[in-house]
């Protein structure tokens, strides 16, 4: 059964060139749903091409907080986890953001940015879009 409590996919516009786009994502996803893509980030440009970053747990998106009242651990979990943590910003004691960096396509606008989930049990939010050197 899917919820249908919020949208699936949210679109954010830009409509500037840059070097690139910091993103600030944050949102909770079922401890089963690891190793498959629960979200996508689609960078849509003016041209009509787009690009994916595809949001897998634990690679590149953890939890917006411990689940029930265990966390990651980099020793006991090192089989699993990436070798580096994905970025990441404390936005509590137990709560935290993920920060995506994307280098943009030279001399081409960026239109959109959207956000869509993929996975059953997933809620992800966009919470920022900045482009850099636009």
């Amino acid at each position: 059964m899917l919820w249908d409590n919020w949208p699936r996919k949210v679109t954010v516009p830009v409509n500037r060139k840059g070097d690139s786009v910091w993103l600030l994502v944050a949102g909770s996803t079922n401890p089963m749903q690891v190793r498959i893509a629960n979200a996508v980030l689609r960078f849509h440009y003016a041209d009509g091409k787009a690009e994916d970053l595809e949001l897998v747990p634990p690679l590149n998106f953890w939890s917006l907080c411990k689940f029930i009242d265990r966390d990651y651990d980099m020793t006991r979990e090192s089989f699993s986890l990436p070798k580096t943590p994905p970025s990441q910003v404390q936005l509590g004691s137990n709560c935290r953001a993920m920060v995506y960096g994307w280098k943009l396509r030279p001399g081409v606008a960026l239109e959109a940015v959207s956000l869509e989930c993929l996975s059953q049990e997933v809620v992800i939010g966009l919470m920022a879009v900045s482009v850099c050197n636009p």
